[in-house]
């Protein structure tokens, strides 16, 4: 009979510097009581040179959405 585990959720680094000092200092966390969580769709994962080309390719390919914000120039 296969274990009853609990989900399990790991930090990934994306947005860690807009943290609140306090979360960090009072709470002692990274995330606080609520995780802002990235769904797989908008992310890869890049330890080698192959998830760079994995990456490029999904890119290139236009399997992965990028979102690229519009910039006003300051007039």
């Amino acid at each position: 009979m296969p274990q009853q585990l609990p989900t399990l959720y790991s930090q990934t680094g994306h947005i860690n510097n807009v943290v609140r000092y306090k979360t960090i200092m009072k709470g002692r966390s990274l995330t606080g009581d609520r995780p802002f969580m990235i769904d797989p769709l908008y992310w890869v994962d890049i330890n080698t040179e192959a998830d760079w080309t994995y990456a490029e390719w999904l890119i290139n390919s236009n399997t992965l959405p990028i979102y690229q914000p519009q910039i006003k120039k300051a007039t």
